[in-house]
């Protein structure tokens, strides 16, 4: 900032004398750029969810203020400004894609002298289809957290949550006892009673259907 401000001097000779010599600082030059900057490239883009995409692209540019993220869906004519990011970044996790779609998009670099051509057009699909069983689905007690510690795998890029079931060694039926947000792997039970054995599944779950994990079985010691 320095630099640029030394280098938008007005030189009047009027002002000699004065605090700043030879020169007034023209602060409309300093926090104005005479040129837009250079548009983004090599964007791209993957579903993680039934609402998430994540976002990528190149920085062309040194002199941009921020990038704007704008995106459509299939038969939109015309894009929507969904967020700004500040310079130099490069990526973006969009939390309101729609699921069971193509959502489109497209980055533009700006800055006081305007908007750069936006980036090469991506669309990223969001299948409309029951999103996979987790795998890898483990369980034990925890005794640091006092509760039953469940961890697995997300092998899906559509679910909208994972509803975790259970069933104690005495009943026949499963009961979901609680859900987590799309890619959320993770989850603890505190809701159980000592020396008995407790049996988890995990269901990946969206609008359009759902799979379940196998399940696993965990001894509750008395505490």
């Amino acid at each position: 900032m320095k630099r640029r401000i030394l280098e938008k001097v007005d030189i009047l000779s009027s002002l000699n004398g004065k605090c700043v010599s030879n020169g007034r600082v023209n602060a409309y030059k300093v926090l104005t750029d005479s040129a837009s900057p250079n548009a983004p490239s090599n964007l791209m883009g993957y579903a993680t969810g039934w609402t998430t995409i994540n976002l990528s692209w190149s920085d062309n540019s040194t002199n941009e203020i921020g990038f704007k993220i704008e995106r459509k869906l299939s038969g939109m004519p015309d894009y929507i400004f969904i967020k700004a990011v500040d310079a130099n970044q490069t990526s973006f996790f969009d939390g309101t894609a729609q699921g069971g779609e193509v959502n489109f998009y497209r980055v533009k670099s700006w800055n006081m002298a305007g908007d750069s051509e936006p980036s090469m057009e991506i669309g990223v699909l969001i299948p409309a289809t029951a999103p996979l069983a987790p795998t890898g689905l483990t369980g034990h007690w925890d005794w640091g957290r006092r509760a039953v510690s469940l961890s697995w795998t997300d092998i899906s890029n559509n679910e909208l949550e994972f509803i975790i079931e259970r069933r104690a060694e005495w009943e026949a039926e499963w009961t979901a006892i609680g859900f987590v947000s799309q890619n959320q792997s993770f989850y603890y039970d505190n809701d159980v009673a000592g020396d008995n054995f407790y049996y988890y599944r995990i269901k990946a779950s969206n609008p359009i259907g759902y799979s379940y994990s196998y399940e696993v079985e965990v001894y509750v010691p008395i505490h």
